[in-house]
């Protein structure tokens, strides 16, 4: 590596300093001269090259009366040694990155607070949230989608996940540079340590010189004080605040056309912008000049060919005669009082860019031209949005009240005992103007939230870094209960008049401030008040036209503007000179999100944090009419449920992570049903299952029969929906009992069922009548065969499928079978009573003690029918709710469930778990 001459000569000086320089170039040179550069393989040159041209730049910028007077053996190795450090963490291999970002321990606690580990998780947290713009600098897409890489091997890492990467080096290289004068180069197996021979104190010296070159030089002075006391302007008679500068301005005057290779510029494709135009720029400066008058001053000569280029350079050069402006500053900080003071050689920066000759030969406009906004527009926005009506301005104030209250909750660590409450008021003054205000004891907001949210229309600090740090829990998962998430809702308070005066005060502010907006406003001044609560207050004047929909609130377009909000807390109160006064809390509308209640069911579906669902409104969910709440706000024209036969419920919805597709004016969501409506039905049925395994039969089971002891009565569902569109009543066994459903098509398949028919108003308490294993019965109404009744249900059958039959005299029905050759006919005389009975001739013997039905009031009975098998089809008003209880009972291994309570609470509990 070539050093300038004026430096090598010094280092002869000092024949040991000299041999720890050429030690270190001769054993870091070969990472440089590799110069493979991993994660920037598309960067300009950071190699040894760049590292002599800085050192050339060093010297070109230190006066000779300077190197004198202030470069010495020892502070010309101090600043070789830094220069060859500057940018070696930018040459880091693919196993030496994952060796750093493993690192758990920080090694200089008093400039850094985090480590290598925490740097990195932090910086792919930010990554999933790039910008477009970001991506584009980044990666050259827009549209990339950020993948975190893994680490198991260099292969897996495509050309994107290394830019990534890239950025991160990039961003940090100043602190690796300063670790490894400390610790040395981390290779795959070994440790290459930097200047062995050099004293441990001057190498932190050079790593605080070489990292200042990406950190504010200011920031250095704390850690150098408390390293070296007092004499920190000379630290082991070493100029360290000199070099720093020195470094810093040389770093940024290597910008000319030979940093470039030409042939390499031509046959390279970019696709990272950020690497584009750094050699665009580059390309751009023809040369860099000391002005002849003025020696202080250097001239760069530049033809950018476009107008983003041109502004590039622009700043590149307002940016560098401000680092030699704070140069200056620091030097005389340092040195102020010092008749001998260092230099640098130059002190402006000017450039061919403003001349009026180089302004006349270009073809594009070098002006700033920005694509912006103005009131127009706005209302533009505003009136598709939400029409003309002031009812959605009180809606997203509301929503903005609410909001700032559960974030004061959360902020302070508030319990129950504090007093959430919003007023809204409709007042007016002595010169009988209308106001509408709303107040609220929420959050509050200071000037940095007022400026950067609720002043800027679509911002949302539910994008910003601040909320991630403040509401996000590991799992990226909200802490916090908020609705707003468009920005864009502050448009709306303009439809309720024109001004809106705003008071504020944050809950951790010393004063409060407010201001006054319209929708034309530009300039807005803020003004500090000590006389203010923690909240917000917003007051608006209103005008004709907006009164009469705050006098005749049901006149209002889909929801009146005073029943926007449904939950209980926050208190909501309304005091309106229009006639009505009215205070949502307790005793009002529905259970906040901490609240149980027995009248809604919770369920789960993935990203919700809870979702509930009731029929508290009996005329509303026997409509087909539902209401559906996201935090308490109403949607007013939500998605239709398709739920079959089962009539809507009114559901709520606590969205912590604002993943409710509601659409941007809040009345609806984008999609066609409801995202979770799965969920809600499978939530339904389970509900009606747990209903109808409340009715247990009352029974008794003994070798003689099975006893009904009482009747089961079959209550109305979740106001007014009838109980039996989803099962027919039970079917009994001597084992148990079944809930009686075409499921039982699967489950009961191997069994042959026997029905007992009696009169309407029969006594059906006891039914003694014994059946084998293979059998099982059921109580039911016959009206006729290919037509049967049964408790309000149509049974398809065939004739064909019954095996035998006993019927009364009052029946004559077996008439149906005397031509039927497959049928046999006989009388049969039971307790002196006459019996038909029908059966096939393949059935040998009725397998049924028929003397035991003397208990019963033989006037009763009707007919008593064996069919074969289940082959008869119910027509079920609710299909799906048959395949949930099929795939729960065929789970459970078995479908009977025990007669005795406390037997079937093993059993419930099975088939809930399954539900």
């Amino acid at each position: 590596m070539n050093i300038p001459k004026i430096y090598s000569d010094i280092l002869e000086r000092d024949k040991y300093l000299k041999g720890v320089v050429y030690l270190a170039i001769e054993t870091f040179g070969e990472i440089f001269s590799e110069n493979k550069l991993y994660f920037f393989e598309e960067y300009t040159d950071h190699g040894i090259k760049h590292i002599e041209a800085v050192l050339a730049s060093t010297a070109d910028l230190i006066p000779s009366v300077s190197i004198n007077e202030f470069l010495d053996p020892e502070n010309v190795t101090v600043l070789i040694l830094s220069v060859l450090l500057h940018d070696i963490g930018m040459h880091q291999t693919f196993e030496t990155f994952t060796q750093l970002i493993n690192q758990n321990a920080i090694l200089i606690p008093e400039l850094d607070s985090l480590t290598w580990k925490e740097l990195w998780e932090n910086y792919t947290e930010e990554a999933k949230k790039f910008t477009s713009q970001q991506k584009k600098e980044i990666f050259g897409e827009y549209d990339y989608v950020v993948n975190i890489p893994d680490f198991e091997n260099a292969n897996k890492l495509g050309n994107y996940q290394r830019k990534l990467i890239g950025e991160f080096l990039r961003r940090h290289h100043p602190r690796i540079a300063h670790e490894i004068a400390l610790k040395g180069f981390h290779s795959l197996n070994s440790v290459i340590k930097f200047a062995e021979n050099y004293d441990e104190e001057k190498k932190d010296i050079v790593g605080v010189v070489a990292r200042s070159h990406g950190m504010d030089i200011r920031n250095t002075y704390q850690y150098l004080q408390n390293k070296f006391y007092r004499v920190n302007k000379c630290p082991l008679a070493i100029h360290v605040y000199y070099l720093m500068v020195i470094i810093r301005i040389a770093d940024y005057f290597q910008v000319d056309i030979n940093r470039l290779s030409l042939v390499s510029l031509k046959l390279k494709s970019f696709k990272s912008p950020i690497s584009e135009i750094e050699h665009v720029k580059h390309f751009a400066i023809k040369e860099i000049r000391e002005v002849d008058e003025d020696p202080e001053t250097l001239f760069i000569r530049a033809l950018p060919n476009t107008n983003s280029i041109y502004w590039k350079l622009m700043e590149l050069i307002s940016d560098i005669q401000n680092e030699l402006d704070k140069s200056w500053a620091i030097l005389g900080e340092k040195y102020g009082k010092d008749k001998i003071k260092p230099l640098i050689k130059y002190r402006r920066l000017i450039s061919n860019l403003q001349e009026k000759s180089y302004l006349d030969s270009i073809s594009f406009v070098p002006e700033k031209i920005f694509f912006d906004t103005d009131a127009d527009l706005a209302r533009l926005l505003v009136e598709p949005l939400y029409g003309n009506n002031p009812t959605y301005g009180v809606r997203e104030l509301i929503q903005n009240a609410v909001d700032a209250i559960h974030e004061r909750i959360f902020l302070e660590r508030l319990d129950e005992s504090f007093n959430s409450l919003i007023n809204i008021d409709i007042t007016h003054d002595s010169n009988e103007r209308y106001f509408f205000i709303i107040s609220d004891n929420g959050k509050g907001m200071n000037i940095k939230e007022i400026k950067n949210y609720f002043l800027k229309a679509g911002s949302t600090n539910r994008k910003s870094k601040e909320w991630d740090n403040l509401y996000l829990d590991s799992s990226r998962n909200s802490n916090l209960l908020k609705s707003g998430k468009f920005g864009v809702g502050i448009l709306a308070a303009f439809l309720i008049g024109e001004e809106l005066d705003i008071q504020t005060k944050r809950f951790d502010s010393k004063f409060g401030l407010k201001f006054s907006i319209t929708i034309n406003s530009k300039n807005v001044q803020v003004t500090k008040i000590n006389d203010c609560a923690i909240g917000t207050r917003i007051k608006i004047p209103m005008n004709e036209y907006t009164k009469k929909y705050f006098a005749e609130p049901s006149a209002t377009y889909l929801i009146a503007w005073d029943k926007w909000y449904i939950l209980n807390k926050p208190v909501i109160k309304i005091n309106s000179l229009f006639g009505f006064n009215k205070k949502y809390g307790p005793d009002h509308f529905e259970p906040s999100f901490f609240e149980n209640n027995a009248l809604w069911t919770e369920f789960f579906a993935t990203g919700y944090t809870k979702l509930r669902w009731s029929y508290i409104d009996e005329s509303r969910s026997v409509s087909g009419k539902y209401q559906l709440t996201c935090n308490g706000l109403v949607i007013p024209s939500p998605p239709p449920m398709l739920l079959g036969s089962i009539p809507p419920p009114n559901v709520q919805v606590f969205d912590f992570n604002g993943i409710l597709p509601i659409n941007l004016n809040r009345n609806t969501l984008d999609s066609n049903i409801l995202p979770f409506q799965n969920e809600l039905l499978r939530s339904i049925f389970k509900k009606i299952l747990e209903v109808i395994l409340t009715l247990p039969p009352s029974a008794e089971v003994s070798p003689l029969g099975i006893h009904i002891l009482k009747p089961i009565r079959f209550p109305k569902l979740f106001g007014g929906l009838d109980f039996l569109k989803f099962f027919n009543g039970f079917v009994y066994t001597f084992e148990g009992f079944y809930i009686k459903n075409n499921y039982l098509k699967e489950v009961l398949k191997n069994y042959k069922t026997i029905r007992l028919s009696i009169y309407e108003n029969a006594d059906s308490k006891k039914l003694p009548i014994v059946i084998d294993d293979m059998f099982s019965f059921e109580v039911a109404r016959i009206s006729r065969y290919n037509n049967l009744d049964i408790l309000g249900y149509t049974i398809e059958t065939k004739k064909k499928s019954i095996e035998w039959a006993i019927f009364s005299n009052l029946n004559s029905d077996y008439r149906w079978f005397e031509k039927d050759t497959d049928y046999v006919l006989y009388e049969l005389t039971i307790v002196d009573k006459q019996f038909s009975v029908v059966k096939k001739k393949s059935i040998k013997h009725l397998p049924i003690s028929l003397m035991l039905l003397s208990a019963l009031d033989l006037e009763s009975i009707h007919s008593i029918i064996c069919f074969s098998n289940i082959n008869y089809e119910i027509e079920r008003l609710n299909s799906e709710f048959n395949n949930y209880l099929r795939n729960i009972f065929l789970d459970l291994g078995s479908s009977v469930i025990p007669y005795s309570l406390d037997s079937r609470t093993n059993t419930i509990h099975e088939i809930l778990k399954l539900a």
